[in-house]
Formats: C-alpha cells, structure tokens, sequence
C-alpha cells in the first residue's frame, strides 16, 4: 500500500474544492498525519508560509478540527487549526468540509482566531448538532491555548 493520499478540502462557503497531495507518516484508528510541501506564500499575521516550507497535517476522527504544523528552515514557523467536520477516509482520499473559523499560532503561543465572519454568514449549512459540537471544542482549544499555552497543542499531538 502506498503512503500517498489525496486531501480534498470542501468549504460551507461557496469556495470551490482544493486538492493536494501528501504523504502519510502516521495513521490509527484515531489519528492520521501527512506530510507536505507548501505551494503559495501566505502571511497570517501572526507567522508567514512560505512556498517550498514543510508541513505536518494532523487529522482526528473523533474532533471538529485539523492542525497543521508549518516548518519553515527546519523550525516551528506557525501552527494553523481549521474548525473543520469530521474527516473521511477512502483507500487514497481523505476529505473534509472547512467550517471557515481558524486559529493562527505564533511558536511562542501567541494566538488570533480568524475568519468568524466568513463563518456567521455560512452557518446555516451546517448541522444543527455539529456546529454546537465545533463550537464547544472551538472554545476548549481557547480556553486551553490560554491557560497551557503552546503545551496543550504538543500534547494533542503527540503521535507526530
């Protein structure tokens, strides 16, 4: 089998499907992390992604987000938490619907939640029951993020 998997992000907005290729580095029955390269430059305030800059996709069957590890120089450049549904996994395919809100996390644990707007204008196209499951996680990453810092996003991954 190979380690090679597609990543579909769908959006609730009306944003068209994005692709990409990565490489799987570990996977359960709970947990799956890819490895991949950016491909575009990005500034999210907080840190910047550069094309060519490394990166670590974790996915988690059992929560309403996804982090990304970005390196950059061999170091920590940022963190990135898409709120986001339940990932689905299919042989070499793995999907998931973009809920618009993200957080941007600076390597010393500064942190910015973005996109709440895009969010409020696009809610209604999820289900009742998974948007107040997002939300409560949503709040226990800020609440976490603001009494453990950068520790707690560690140790949510400690399988990469």
């Amino acid at each position: 089998m190979s380690n090679e998997i597609y990543i579909t992000k769908t959006y609730i907005t009306d944003k068209e499907p994005n692709t990409w290729q990565g490489t799987i580095d570990y996977e359960d029955k709970k947990n799956i992390a890819v490895k991949t390269t950016w491909i575009d430059d990005y500034d999210l305030g907080l840190f910047k992604i550069y094309a060519d800059d490394e990166g670590t996709e974790a996915y988690f069957t059992d929560r309403m987000y996804n982090i990304l590890i970005i390196f950059h120089g061999g170091k920590i450049a940022g963190y990135y938490v898409n709120m986001a549904g339940l990932p689905h996994r299919c042989d070499d395919r793995l999907e998931f619907t973009d809920y618009a809100i993200d957080i941007c996390i600076s390597p010393d644990g500064r942190y910015k939640i973005t996109d709440l707007d895009e969010y409020d204008a696009y809610k209604y196209r999820i289900d009742a029951a998974e948007r107040r499951k997002m939300l409560s996680e949503l709040r226990e990453i800020k609440r976490s993020l603001d009494k453990k810092g950068i520790e707690y996003i560690s140790q949510m991954l400690y399988f990469i």
